[in-house]
């Protein structure tokens, strides 16, 4: 590997990149021997841009580069082996050395299904919409590209803990990646900002209302620093959030076209969880993507079992949603649980019964602030010893959270529609282990939602047409929700509504059919064969 002399770094270069890196390695936390490293061996032609360069100290870059070590005569067989994988590659005899280095960089073991089509494409400059389930590993998609490309990569995302989160889990995979909003005190952000225009950050993560200039009328800021940073890649995470007629919608995304634009048209993904068809084209069209790839991985999770309790239907004595929800929970001790509410209110109200009752429960919003926020999402996810196993939130936790061992999600109130029901009960079962989803309805809970939706559209200036066009809209999220409580099998309903079928199981059946009439047939054959 070469020094950091060979990079033409000044001494304020390398200082900045120490200081960024904390005058730490970032392999093992060692503060002495430092030295500014490639992050990707040389071979793949990686520029000397501090985006590209890590702290490391002298033992762990000989770890990870034992060529550099070798002797004369192990320099010589390492030289062939690489003549030879090229030669090889030619022929397709061997995999893209560029995604192995990138698995051994990040130690991970492969791809997930799906996340290399992804890679392929974007690597071919293809713009690609991206519709994955939860916890498929969506990140991977734009990681990847997004080390392997020259210049940044600009990351969109809707919400601070998400944000927060991506960009320590990449830090913590020794990627240099950085976020800019609101959160950070004046100084931090202009330090951040600083770093940014030196190219000391692969990936930079921002709030789309970032390019915004007056939030009234959302007008587009073309004079923001971060716009003239030349980009090889730009990640859109939760693209559902441009849905005009959506109830996660933020007008901010509407602009993201401008700001795709003003960066030079990079090659572009949008990525999201829970899309229907009539949202994936509102997602292609409002960004200019036209000539894009639409990979649908396929929404079914067959380790989730969802259940519907219509408490309007049992006539065995009252039963209220309550009693319900206590059974459940006490099938479900010492397994994390999130209560779905739909308001604050009303998850106080279920909060003080429960804590009655001796349950560990916690209530999580938005209005709660940020430092409890990330206490709360501690003791749920295990960091702290004080442990709470039942979470009571409205829809605030949900995107950026990342807990993978959430065995049960309920449904206190009806959800508003399918995409955030479908988003909410995928908290559940991260990890691919079995885990339950409950609703529990009552009749008349679609009032509830009613009233919440013209409170929601009051709330906002909005001119008569488009009020019309949003009652109309959440008027069919509500039929449709309906339909869902009443529907024999929940996952085919899904399934789709988002427009796609659930075949598996028929299909290796139909398989397995057409195999039995085949060796019915043979057999049939020979026994006449041998009769002769």
């Amino acid at each position: 590997m070469e020094t950091e002399d060979s990079y033409n770094l000044t001494p304020e270069q390398r200082h900045a990149i120490l200081e960024r890196d904390g005058f730490k390695c970032r392999e093992c936390g060692a503060t002495e021997n430092l030295e500014v490293h490639h992050i990707f061996p040389k071979q793949f032609k990686v520029d000397h841009s501090p985006g590209n360069l890590i702290t490391l100290c002298r033992t762990c870059h000989s770890a990870k580069s034992p060529e550099t070590q070798a002797s004369f005569f192990s320099k010589i067989i390492l030289f062939f082996k690489k003549q030879t994988d090229k030669i090889l590659q030619l022929f397709n005899a061997v995999p893209d050395p560029r995604y192995q280095v990138v698995f051994d960089f990040l130690k991970i073991p492969g791809f997930r299904p799906h996340q290399k089509e992804v890679v392929d494409h974007l690597m071919a400059n293809q713009n690609v919409l991206v519709v994955m389930p939860t916890g498929s590993g969506k990140f991977l998609c734009y990681w990847m590209p997004g080390l392997l490309k020259q210049n940044h990569t600009l990351v969109i995302s809707p919400l601070k803990s998400l944000m927060y989160d991506q960009t320590q889990k990449m830090m913590t995979s020794r990627i240099n990646a950085t976020y800019v909003n609101s959160s950070l005190r004046a100084d931090e952000k202009a330090k951040r900002l600083e770093m940014i225009k030196q190219g000391s950050f692969k990936f930079i993560a921002v709030a789309p209302e970032r390019f915004m200039n007056d939030f009234n009328n959302y007008s587009f800021n073309t004079n923001d620093p971060l716009l003239s940073l030349p980009y090889s890649l730009l990640a859109v995470d939760e693209a559902h959030c441009i849905d005009k007629w959506g109830r996660k919608f933020r007008p901010a995304y509407s602009q993201l076209k401008n700001v795709r634009e003003q960066i030079g048209k990079p090659t572009t993904v949008a990525l999201t969880a829970s899309a229907s068809k009539k949202v994936q084209k509102e997602i292609i069209r409002s960004m200019g993507l036209e000539d894009c790839v639409t990979i649908v991985t396929g929404f079914y999770r067959p380790n989730i079992h969802l259940s519907v309790i219509n408490v309007s239907n049992i006539t065995s004595g009252f039963r209220d949603k309550y009693f319900y929800l206590k059974e459940i929970l006490n099938r479900n001790k010492n397994r994390k649980t999130v209560i779905y509410v739909l308001t604050i209110k009303e998850g106080k109200e279920l909060l003080e019964k429960l804590q009655k009752d001796k349950h560990p429960v916690e209530l999580y919003h938005s209005q709660i602030p940020e430092p409890e926020k990330i206490r709360i999402q501690n003791q749920f996810s295990g960091l702290y010893k004080l442990e709470i196993n039942i979470l009571i939130s409205t829809s605030a936790f949900g995107m950026g959270v990342d807990i993978k061992d959430i065995r049960c999600v309920i449904h206190y109130s009806m959800p508003s529609n399918i995409e955030d029901y479908y988003q909410q009960f995928g908290r559940a079962g991260r990890d691919g282990k079995p885990s339950e989803a409950f609703l529990l309805y009552e009749r008349g809970d679609e009032k509830t939602n009613q009233f919440m939706n013209e409170l929601e559209i009051g709330n906002k200036s909005r001119s008569e047409e488009e009020k019309k066009r949003i009652r109309q809209s959440e008027a069919y999220e509500l039929e449709t929700m309906l339909a869902y409580i009443k529907a024999p099998d929940k996952w085919k309903y899904i399934i789709d509504y988002f427009g796609e079928r659930k075949e598996g199981k028929k299909l290796w059946l139909f398989i397995l059919l057409i195999l039995v009439l085949i060796m019915f047939c043979v057999l049939t054959i020979l026994v006449k064969f041998l009769s002769l």
